[in-house]
């Protein structure tokens, strides 16, 4: 077994219908529920490779290998088996597999790669989550950019995005063009997280001011965006 993210939780989905059924396909699955990965993967090997137009052989294959922690294997699989059936592009488990192989750095961008491509507009809740609140920062831009493509950029938790980008910047310049884009979304949900940037403190004994060479723009950024937080009623 390679390294790789463990197993998704998500179900085997029914086969789409109508399809080319084979008893063989039956046997892996059972292989798969009683979590005998090794034997189901040997088993769909052989299956594809009699049968390589079985749809349903390549995503059971895919399942397999990523259970056995063979992610680039399992992608291929999972790629394959949508050009067969592109029902597949819908199926929670390949959308969640590819999620979790966004946490691979060798795989990053071809996990990505092939939600934006070969699933497509149906993964757009899955790269809408990765480009609001997905690490590191090179993900999240790429995602961004997907979503970008299928013309869904507006459905952004900006506020969430650009907040990772302040905290995740590795120089005043990155750091401070999160505050500015932050400050134009005029959203006060944002000041919660300028506040944390302004007394962030790295050091000894935490001395320092992390961002005090961006603290001029997190104050005037917080004084513009709290002055369109509402005061709190007296009593």
């Amino acid at each position: 077994a390679g390294k790789g993210p463990p197993a998704t939780k998500a179900k085997l989905t029914p086969p789409p219908t109508p399809i080319l059924q084979h008893p063989a396909l039956e046997q892996a699955q059972t292989l798969l529920a009683q979590g005998n990965c090794r034997d189901a993967s040997l088993e769909l090997r052989n299956l594809v490779q009699r049968i390589p137009g079985l749809a349903r052989a390549h995503y059971l294959l895919g399942a397999a290998l990523v259970c056995r922690r063979l992610p680039e294997e399992a992608l291929a699989a999972y790629r394959q088996a949508i050009r067969l059936d592109p029902r597949y592009r819908s199926d929670a488990r390949v959308q969640e597999d590819a999620e979790r192989m966004l946490k691979l750095p060798k795989l990053r961008a071809e996990a990505l790669r092939f939600l934006g491509e070969e699933v497509g507009a149906a993964a757009l809740p899955t790269l809408l989550r990765v480009a609001s609140r997905g690490t590191p920062r090179a993900v999240r831009r790429s995602a961004i950019a997907l979503v970008t493509k299928h013309g869904a950029e507006k459905q952004i938790d900006w506020v969430a995005s650009l907040g990772l980008d302040l905290r995740e910047g590795t120089t005043c310049a990155e750091r401070a063009e999160a505050i500015e884009a932050l400050r134009k979304l005029r959203d006060p949900r944002a000041v919660p997280l300028l506040r944390a940037a302004r007394d962030e403190r790295t050091g000894w004994f935490g001395r320092q001011y992390k961002n005090w060479c961006i603290r001029a723009q997190l104050v005037e950024a917080l004084r513009e965006l709290q002055a369109l937080t509402p005061a709190p009623p007296t009593k």
